[in-house]
């Protein structure tokens, strides 16, 4: 029986084969594709930005998060070949892989704001420290903090194609099937909320003050936030389809 794809060989398909799979992702579901391309810069602003615009960017982002579901569920189907297309009302599929992505986004939301203010804490209780040694202290404790979320959350991956797929999420069964190739799935997430740390911080600051550094950055965020969103997905049925032969 053929040994199941290691890590090293699982990231090195995931980047062989994106420009093959982009645009069968684009054929499975164009208007969810579209809207989720559309819509991830108001989702990445939402709470950046007060006044009447909040309600347009909270907008945005129920419409980000429902595309994307939608875009899952459509291109599971056409990876297996699926003769029936999903349906475009909310079934049970689309409602576990919103739901699924829901959860991850709140809980890395939320691991930020307490980052934050672990870090602004932190700056007020050590006044006079070296910023060198500052800095050096708060990598530590910021990559004690990410790094067991980042992994639990890689080892989980696979529950996105089976919940779109499997009508469950199997948390302990992706956690088998990747045992010993995490990794890869957790440094594309660790990539991830940095992109998006970026993308927002910048797009918000490019709002305010126009500056061009700003867009330029906040933009090459954006996209690469896009093509890591795009990569993970595409790792994660590569290893779905591979999980037969773990």
């Amino acid at each position: 029986m053929p040994q199941p794809l290691t890590g090293r060989h699982l990231l090195a398909q995931t980047l062989r084969q994106f420009t093959r799979q982009v645009p069968g992702m684009f054929t499975a579901a164009p208007l969810a594709f579209m809207l989720f391309v559309m819509s991830l810069p108001g989702a990445l602003l939402l709470d950046q930005i007060g006044g009447p615009r909040e309600r347009w960017l909270l907008a945005a982002a129920i419409v980000c998060l429902l595309s994307l579901a939608r875009l899952v569920v459509a291109w599971q189907h056409y990876l297996t070949e699926s003769p029936a297309r999903p349906p475009l009302r909310l079934d049970g599929a689309h409602l576990r892989v919103l739901a699924l992505l829901t959860g991850v986004a709140a809980l890395i939301v939320g691991l930020k704001s307490f980052s934050t203010s672990l870090g602004v804490a932190l700056y007020f209780k050590m006044a006079g420290t070296p910023s060198t040694v500052f800095l050096t202290l708060m990598l530590l404790l910021w990559l004690a903090i990410w790094l067991p979320v980042m992994h639990r959350l890689g080892a989980w991956s696979l529950s996105l194609p089976q919940a779109a797929l499997a009508g469950r999420y199997g948390l302990g069964q992706s956690r088998r099937w990747l045992r010993g190739r995490v990794w890869p799935f957790a440094a594309l997430l660790l990539l991830l909320t940095a992109s998006t740390a970026i993308a927002t911080g910048s797009l918000a600051k490019a709002l305010r003050t126009r500056w061009f550094d700003a867009i330029a950055t906040g933009a090459g965020a954006l996209i690469i936030t896009l093509v890591l969103v795009l990569a993970f997905a595409i790792q994660c049925a590569i290893a779905y389809r591979d999980r037969g032969e773990a």
